[in-house]
């Protein structure tokens, strides 16, 4: 009904205008100015009421609700409910149960019935948000379990709505998640959560979201500091939420150096290594290579790189690299580096699959942190790995999320702590992250 007087409203007014037109010419560009914000208010009133009807039941209804409540009927079932701003209660379908007493919270239907009791509740100011995420692996992997870690977060502890939180994944093909974050933000998400499988995109993907008016979140992979400056200098809402790769390098080194012979397996007095990267533009593993030589020279041992080369993360194209590497350069290998778990474990199967073994005639250092990189720690196939706590990166995103829909955006690096993983820790560290 609202919405057909406003559209007669409109209708009058133009033919008022019209009229007037006919019979007599405008007084001054005042009155006709006037004319026109009257006729956008009307429009933009039937437009907000159109965009309103084409809302999901339960979006409408929340967004009119005043606080939320459990309602707990005779028979013992329990279900949630809104209560608006006149007292009446509403289901999340839209069906008004009836009002609220307020004397006791009980819930009486129109003709005066009790229906039940009512356990008040506030509501999160995020439950209405749209969230959209841009992942860089595929859901199978870590990244993956990261993901769920985030969205039981923020839907448990933060009050997000799991139906308002959209995701992609982009299985590591950069040029496939420029067009999924464009496909996100045709949605408009009022925050983007983004792991970038490529950060020469970052700044691509930073300007995206900031044309639209939308923050983002970037989680796993650290842009280069020139971006993380230029999201100062500009004003651009974006930050950093996740690994530290200086103290995961920092903390590869040690787990060597605290070894019996600090690495050297031949007793020359140097330490030689191979370096597995996963992307050299990648500012998180590239700090993780750099620190974990650095950490051992800073222990007095001397180190010499052999072999510095690329496997992009993955464990087939680690355990070729390898696999080549040994066959070229025989047991002078005695640490291998890896910029992440994945190549560790295809480094596990060549060193395996070549006769050597991890432990005593070479050592084989991953990162990151997975189950499965821990089950070869304990299983003797590698050394240690360093755990970049995924559940703790997950609530750190879920909060910057929070903090950038609250209109903070003042920081923008947050890094999580790592932990050193070898065999004396790796079974509770795997009971932490199978919790």
């Amino acid at each position: 009904m609202k919405k057909t007087l406003m559209i007669m409203a409109l209708v009058c007014v133009l033919i008022l205008a019209g009229c007037g037109k006919g019979s007599q010419s405008p007084t001054s560009d005042e009155s006709t100015t006037s004319e026109a914000a009257q006729n956008s208010d009307i429009e933009q009133e039937v437009t907000d009421e159109s965009e309103e009807e084409a809302m999901p039941i339960k979006e409408r209804v929340s967004r009119k609700a005043v606080s939320g409540a459990t309602l707990t009927r005779e028979d013992g079932n329990v279900s949630f409910v809104y209560i608006m701003a006149d007292d009446s209660v509403v289901s999340e379908e839209g069906v008004n149960f009836g009002t609220i007493r307020r004397e006791d919270n009980a819930l009486v239907a129109a003709d005066g019935t009790y229906v039940g009791m009512l356990g008040l509740i506030e509501l999160s100011p995020y439950r209405d948000a749209k969230v959209a995420l841009s992942l860089a692996e595929r859901m199978d992997s870590r990244v993956g379990v990261m993901y769920q870690a985030m969205v039981s977060y923020m839907v448990g502890t933060q009050g997000f709505t799991a139906e308002n939180i959209h995701m992609m994944d982009c299985g590591l093909d950069p040029d496939l998640q420029i067009e999924q974050v464009e496909a996100l933000l045709g949605n408009k998400p009022d925050v983007i959560i983004i792991a970038p499988c490529d950060v020469n995109n970052v700044s691509e993907i930073t300007d995206m979201c900031n044309k639209r008016g939308v923050p983002l979140v970037y989680i796993m992979s650290e842009p280069d500091e020139a971006e993380e400056i230029r999201w100062k200098s500009e004003k651009i809402r974006a930050c950093y939420a996740g690994p530290d790769g200086i103290r995961s390098g920092s903390d590869q080194g040690a787990i060597v150096a605290a070894l019996p012979n600090k690495g050297d397996i031949n007793e020359d007095g140097v330490v030689k290594y191979i370096m597995l990267q996963g992307d050299p533009n990648d500012r998180t593993g590239c700090a993780r290579s750099e620190y974990s030589i650095r950490s051992l020279n800073e222990n007095g041992i001397k180190t010499e790189m052999i072999l510095l080369q690329r496997a992009d993360w993955e464990r087939k194209k680690a355990k070729k690299v390898i696999s080549d590497a040994l066959e070229k350069f025989g047991d002078e290998a005695e640490v291998i580096f890896c910029g992440n778990d994945e190549m560790a474990l295809g480094a596990a199967e060549a060193v395996e699959q070549s006769g050597r073994k991890n432990g005593k005639d070479i050592y084989i250092v991953g990162a990151v942190g997975s189950v499965d990189a821990m089950h070869a720690i304990l299983d003797g196939k590698m050394t240690g790995t360093v755990f970049d706590d995924y559940k703790a990166q997950a609530e750190w995103a879920g909060n910057r999320a929070a903090s950038m829909l609250d209109g903070d955006d003042t920081e923008t690096v947050f890094y999580t702590n790592p932990t050193k993983i070898t065999a004396g820790n790796a079974p509770e560290m795997i009971e932490y992250c199978e919790k």
